[in-house]
């Protein structure tokens, strides 16, 4: 049996369509001719509506599957273009990662401040590799040679510290903390030999104020060097308090003589040699002064007895220049103070040596004279 109205084919026992809901008359109706051909057309127009629902139904579809399809390109494209961006984004980070490292290689301020950062942390390798880079970049750069002074400092290398603040000096001639780290260096090694020379060649006189406690003035000595007719006295004078010379001709060491009072020359060369010792124990440089002293000798006396053999109470006359005192000694080198002749003096028993000089107003002695006496009984 079909339904009247969709024309549906009904099961056996349903009193409803299952497709449109129509109910089903198991008795037939009575259908007039025109009725039939209303029916006809209806069902023909539903059949046609039902056409045109799949149709539209249809399009939906197509144009569903169509934006879905359009949408997964959409995607895709997104997709790509996102990774795209993403790898561009990774490329742009890698060079510009690269570039950071490549400019800090060639940095000096970076690769100073690293070398400052592993100093304070305590890695002096690392922080010498970098400070050895930064002078690379920048060999005359007085901050990263007072730097790298500290790291040799502190692995024990004094002596390349020294060398590396000297070499800073060479570059900034007028650099008080320079000039303060370096003679704080020399004074951890009792190097005051060291201080002396470097304030010696300083030409800072900002410098100099500065340090002016490790600056040692060289002596003075008077009267000025030269020749003189008679001997003298040499005063040796310092504002310190210790002062070192020789007569020797050798520089004075703090083991020299230490000056206490005048020094008196004698006839001929004198050179005098001498040297400051401040506070500290710093020296100064070394005052030389020269003198020869060239004495006028008055003649010698005369002895009027010969040597040779003579008896017991005979006499000794000298005769002296004008002016002068005669000084004689028995069997020995006669001085000012030995005995003065005043007259004829009696010859010792035995065999002797008679010697004499003559010494004039000005103190200068005669060559010596003599004579030898044999007495007999």
């Amino acid at each position: 049996m079909k339904c009247r109205k969709c024309n549906s084919e009904i099961p056996d026992g349903e009193l409803i369509c299952p497709r449109c809901g129509a109910e089903i008359n198991l008795v037939p109706d009575y259908r007039p001719v025109e009725f039939m051909i209303d029916e006809k057309e209806r069902e023909d127009k539903e059949k046609q509506k039902q056409r045109q629902r799949a149709v539209r139904q249809k399009r939906r579809r197509r144009r569903k599957r169509k934006k879905q399809v359009a949408r997964k390109k959409e995607n895709r494209r997104s997709l790509i273009a996102t990774f795209l961006v993403l790898l561009l984004i990774i490329v742009a980070a890698v060079g510009i990662i690269r570039y950071i490292r490549y400019r800090n290689t060639r940095s000096f301020e970076y690769q100073y401040e690293r070398s400052q950062e592993e100093f304070l942390a305590g890695d002096t390798a690392s922080a010498r590799s970098y400070a050895e880079k930064a002078l690379e970049l920048s060999p005359k750069s007085v901050k990263c040679l007072r730097l790298m002074a500290q790291i040799e400092k502190s692995e024990g290398n004094l002596e390349a510290a020294s060398r590396t603040l000297e070499s800073a000096i060479e570059i900034d001639p007028g650099n008080i903390d320079v000039y303060g780290q370096l003679i704080s260096l020399y004074l951890e090694t009792n190097n005051y030999d060291s201080i002396h020379e470097l304030m010696e060649n300083c030409k800072s006189e900002e410098v100099l104020l500065e340090y002016a406690d490790y600056v040692c003035t060289a002596p003075a000595i008077t009267p000025i060097a030269g020749t003189y007719s008679k001997e003298i006295s040499v005063t040796i004078g310092s504002p310190e308090k210790l002062i070192y010379y020789t007569t020797d001709g050798t520089d004075p060491t703090t083991a020299s003589d230490l000056y206490t009072d005048k020094i008196r020359t004698k006839i001929g060369r004198n050179e005098i040699r001498a040297i400051a010792v401040n506070d500290i124990g710093i020296k100064s440089n070394v005052t030389v002064c020269v003198y020869n002293i060239e004495v006028t000798r008055p003649d010698p006396p005369v002895i009027s007895e010969p040597t040779g053999v003579y008896e017991e109470g005979s006499m000794i006359h000298v005769t002296a220049p004008e002016d002068c005192i005669i000084y004689y000694a028995f069997d020995d080198v006669p001085s000012t103070g030995s005995a003065e002749y005043t007259g004829p003096v009696a010859m010792p028993v035995g065999s002797h040596v008679f010697s004499c000089i003559a010494v004039d107003r000005d103190g200068n002695p005669s060559e010596n004279v003599n004579a030898m006496y044999v007495i007999v009984g």
